[in-house]
């Protein structure tokens, strides 16, 4: 028996995960997602299905990549969905979309607020007549632009950007109407931010950061490069030494440490891996400006790591973590071990605070991440 698509997207407005509210599972339900995105892998081994695959709860990897390696994707319905829960949109608002993504997001704004409430803008005109079109066979025409802005149309009482930036414009802040919404992920580099939603004051924009991360990156037609690593040999004799018992795939990655850390220095572009010696592997971070640091891996660590199956390394259950002392290597213009492990001691001092208890506050001449607890505080500008 043939499935239909209202059948596919009933199921995934049922499956999808999270607080979403009914308004937004009917707009589910009611839009042919299938319809919406370009022609897509997987990333599974299996045939794909066109149809049945789109209403998959997962991120879709278009066929045709804007570069040879390029690393791009399609949200996950339930992080599509989860984003406009958390902007607490209600019918009757005016809601400004920055970036359509092949115009999923577009068609659940204008199911739930109609074509005249929704508004959205690309940079690339290309992307905004396919996705014109590919509305208008559903039925949806809002109001779509060529740009990055679109004051004319403006107050609006919600503002949802579905790519990540550095800085937050203070320009979008002056769209918004007094508590108005802006949903963005805010970038500290390839490895550390997350989203925030900031409600806009009288002279501020104030927010927190979410507990799951980014939720818009690499957006559909973004491209993520793929990161290098910055020197390949390291001039010891001449570096600074120093012993650590700190695990250094403990506090590097995505996380709460990681953002304090490149904020606190400035940075945003490191690179961090592993790369072997004759006399052994070494962990490394460097930075661009001719900073490096290099940090030793022992021999119980290197047993502990096994390939459970192709591509997958995880620790044997058997051999415990190495906790001991190891040797540090740095040299170049930032100390870039000695202020990890300086900011690895402030965040224990501040009792180990999560993403979601770091807040974002915007001004037209300063932004700067902040917590604030019980008699502690801590904040570093952007």
């Amino acid at each position: 028996m043939t499935t239909t698509w209202q059948e596919l997207a009933t199921e995934l407005a049922t499956s999808v995960q999270g607080p979403v509210s009914p308004r937004w599972r009917d707009a589910i339900a009611a839009t042919p997602r299938h319809a919406l995105v370009p022609a897509f892998k997987t990333g599974r081994d299996e045939a794909v299905d066109l149809v049945r695959d789109a209403y998959r709860d997962m991120m879709l990897f278009p066929a045709v990549q804007p570069l040879p390696n390029a690393l791009v994707h399609i949200r996950a319905p339930s992080v599509v969905a989860g984003v406009l829960e958390d902007l607490d949109i209600q019918p009757g608002q005016r809601v400004l979309e920055i970036g359509l993504e092949h115009g999923y997001s577009t068609a659940l704004l204008t199911r739930v607020l109609g074509d005249d409430a929704t508004f959205a803008v690309d940079s690339e005109p290309a992307a905004v007549e396919d996705v014109r079109a590919r509305l208008a066979d559903i039925g949806h025409r809002p109001h779509l632009a060529v740009g990055d802005r679109l004051p004319a149309h403006g107050p609006y009482d919600r503002i949802l950007l579905t790519d990540e930036v550095t800085h937050v414009p203070w320009d979008l802040a002056e769209q918004l109407v007094p508590g108005g919404l802006i949903s963005v992920d805010v970038s500290f580099g390839r490895s550390a931010g997350g989203r925030v939603v900031l409600r806009r004051e009288a002279d501020r924009l104030v927010g927190h950061f979410f507990p799951f991360g980014w939720a818009t990156i690499p957006s559909s037609r973004r491209v993520m490069a793929l990161p290098g690593r910055v020197g390949e040999t390291y001039d010891r004799a001449t570096a600074d030494e120093s012993i650590t018992t700190l695990d250094p795939e403990q506090l590097w990655g995505p996380g709460v440490l990681w953002l304090m850390f490149l904020t606190t220095i400035g940075r945003r572009e490191l690179t961090v891996g592993m790369t072997p010696y004759p006399d052994g592997d070494r962990y490394f971070i460097t930075d661009h400006n001719g900073s490096w640091v290099e940090i030793e891996r022992v021999e119980q660590e290197r047993r502990r790591m096994r390939e459970t199956r192709p591509h997958v390394v995880e620790p044997d259950p058997d051999i415990p973590p190495y906790t001991g002392p190891r040797q540090v290597w740095q040299a170049g213009p930032t100390r870039l071990w000695t202020n990890l492990a300086r900011m690895h001691q402030t965040w224990t001092d501040l009792g180990q605070p999560k993403l979601e208890d770091l807040r974002l506050t915007v001004t037209p001449g300063r932004q700067w991440i902040w917590f604030d607890g019980p008699g502690r505080d801590w904040q570093a500008d952007l």
